[in-house]
């Protein structure tokens, strides 16, 4: 009985490279503002997503102070939020508050 030859290895290709990691992960998040009224969380919110950031906005009660609406981006790595909030405050003239989340 003859063997059938053994197929031929497939075309090695280089390997991927290995996606950046992080002893956090994705655990931050970016308080970007924080607003009374919820259209004008939602108009910064808007802005930003043009832009091409991940913004949401979402309402905070904050007891006697009443509800206020936050606008954020995130989840991120500690160093990805560190540098957003930066590029934030040189373009955008906001000053982002890292989070954990």
């Amino acid at each position: 009985v003859i063997a059938p030859a053994p197929a031929s290895p497939a075309p090695s290709r280089p390997a991927a490279p290995p996606a950046p990691t992080t002893d956090q992960g994705e655990d931050y998040l970016l308080q970007v503002a924080s607003f009374r009224q919820a259209p004008d969380a939602l108009a910064l919110r808007d802005r930003l997503r043009q832009k091409g950031y991940p913004a949401t906005s979402q309402a905070a009660d904050l007891g006697e102070k009443g509800i206020w609406y936050r606008v954020i981006i995130g989840p991120l790595t500690s160093r990805d939020a560190d540098l957003l909030a930066r590029r934030l405050k040189a373009e955008e003239k906001l000053s982002a508050l890292v989070r954990k989340r």
